[in-house]
């Protein structure tokens, strides 16, 4: 801190600068990209097929996701040792909630601190790291919210892209709080995930061809769950172990949006 005091005007023009930028490139993403497809050395088709659909925004630095300093350096180590797709485990940042970690469990299971090291495209983009040509060579990440990353990564799969989760790579994600947000959150989820197996060919393929099945979904996944946690996650096994119908109930709220997306239909409440 007392290194920063006399230099927190300058931080906070520069912030103020960065906003003022990052909203002139929303409105005009051109030519932004073209500075940053030249500084980068990406085509420019790539940076301007990401920067106009993205709507990011400049925020205070806070902990959505939390990362130790080396980090970057273990991913590259990682890539180095095997070139691809290599993603990382997603701790939760704040565990006195229930329904935090409800909703951890229920979006980042496959990738919980303590699953051991394996071939899987199931990665999430919390933690990921790749080849530039793998990036390339598969067009950037579809534009479909929620199930963005299983798209990516199937696309990924299928061209044959060596794929793999690392253990010693690990982020802390700030996973929300709130019975409310987490039912919305199902209905977002539930639906892109349905919509992903219907236009992007990911496994489950049966689901597409007899939506009706989906109504076996929040037991299935609610067993899953309760027996992956069970062999790789002892706090969150004996967590469900008296929450699950907790997890039961959200599932199902998740399963009647996924056959929602499955069929086609539209989603009553838009992604955001």
């Amino acid at each position: 801190d007392s290194a920063l005091a006399a230099k927190r005007p300058l931080l906070a023009d520069f912030a103020a600068r960065l906003a003022k930028a990052r909203a002139w490139a929303l409105e005009d993403p051109a030519p932004y990209a073209a500075v940053w497809s030249k500084l980068i050395g990406l085509p420019e088709a790539v940076p301007l097929r990401w920067f106009s659909r993205a709507g990011y925004r400049t925020v205070p630095i806070d902990a959505d996701v939390i990362a130790d300093e080396d980090l970057l350096a273990r991913a590259e180590a990682s890539q180095q040792a095997s070139p691809g797709v290599v993603g990382g485990t997603i701790g939760l940042a704040d565990a006195s909630r229930v329904s935090a970690r409800l909703r951890h469990v229920f979006e980042f299971k496959e990738s919980l601190p303590g699953v051991p090291a394996r071939t899987t495209w199931q990665l999430p983009t919390a933690c990921l790291t790749m080849a530039r040509q793998a990036f390339l060579d598969s067009d950037g990440f579809p534009s479909l919210r929620a199930s963005e990353d299983w798209l990516f990564n199937w696309r990924q799969w299928s061209a044959g892209t060596p794929m793999r989760l690392d253990p010693l790579l690990q982020v802390e994600h700030a996973t929300a709080a709130g019975w409310r947000d987490f039912s919305r959150y199902a209905r977002v989820l539930g639906h892109a995930s349905g919509r992903a197996r219907r236009i992007g060919g990911l496994p489950g393929q049966w689901l597409v061809r007899a939506p009706w099945l989906s109504v076996f979904l929040p037991l299935g996944r609610t067993g899953r769950a309760l027996l992956w946690c069970g062999r790789y996650s002892p706090a969150d096994f004996r967590l469900l172990l008296w929450a699950w119908p907790a997890y039961l109930l959200l599932a199902g709220i998740w399963a009647r949006e996924f056959r929602r997306g499955v069929v086609g239909l539209p989603s009553p409440r838009p992604e955001r």
